[in-house]
């Protein structure tokens, strides 16, 4: 057994040995070509701030609301679509599902290529789904949407604190 302070080294022929160092984990991209976010620095400028949080705040709001504002649509989706009951409840489950079963993916991809990036993929991946949830002819294809929905929210909502916590200084969190 190696000693911890080594590090992870990947088990490939094709790939070089990886440098002894603090990584716990086997790199998705082992020589280093990914955009590695790395820890902030200094925080962003004091007059850029207050835009940071509204863009981040409204982002992750738009993401939870949607959750829970379907509720309130789901007798006219179920007069609209022509759908029974078991539509409904996937309806509302596909979006909760992808979300909490994506989230922490949606963390991870923003630590290697960028919170900003994965954050701006996120917002526009759900607003197509969105508009897409709003142009579907049946219920099946609504949960196919919501669940795209999901997935855009799994990216959305993780780079929202991660961009916050980077951007302010610990005092003025």
């Amino acid at each position: 057994m190696r000693p911890a302070s080594q590090g992870f080294t990947p088990m490939s022929d094709s790939a070089p040995a990886a440098a002894p160092g603090p990584a716990l984990h086997r790199p998705w991209f082992p020589r280093g070509q990914a955009a590695q976010a790395r820890p902030c620095d200094a925080p962003c400028a004091e007059a850029a701030r207050p835009f940071v949080l509204a863009a981040t705040v409204l982002g992750s709001a738009m993401a939870f609301i949607d959750g829970t504002v379907v509720h309130i649509a789901l007798p006219a989706i179920q007069r609209g679509l022509a759908t029974d009951f078991g539509h409904l409840q996937w309806v509302v489950n596909a979006y909760t599902l992808l979300l909490g079963a994506l989230i922490l993916l949606g963390g991870g991809l923003g630590d290697r290529l960028g919170r900003r990036r994965i954050f701006m993929l996120g917002l526009v991946w759900f607003a197509a789904a969105s508009a897409l949830c709003g142009l579907v002819p049946n219920a099946s294809s609504l949960i196919a949407a919501r669940a795209l929905q999901g997935v855009g929210a799994a990216l959305l909502v993780p780079q929202s604190l991660a961009i916050i916590s980077a951007s302010f200084p610990k005092p003025v969190r």
